[in-house]
């Protein structure tokens, strides 16, 4: 799993998705408030390289992670 926290002084609308090596979606979520917190389950994802992004109205910030196998 991705554990996710996120704090900020103003409510923020979100929208994070996660990336493969490839650029293709692997889901998206809709988020909202001021103490954003988020578990992504990653066990349908293969092993290999991927990006959390995390898009809002003033920009666009990439996480890169990696899934390992079990």
């Amino acid at each position: 799993d991705l554990f996710l926290q996120l704090k900020f002084q103003q409510v923020q609308q979100l929208t994070l998705y996660i990336t493969d090596v490839n650029g293709i979606r692997q889901g998206t979520r809709q988020v909202e408030g001021t103490d954003i917190t988020q578990n992504c389950d990653t066990a349908l994802l293969p092993a290999g390289q991927y990006w959390m992004h995390i898009v809002n109205e003033s920009g666009h910030f990439t996480i890169p992670f990696t899934k390992s196998s079990p």
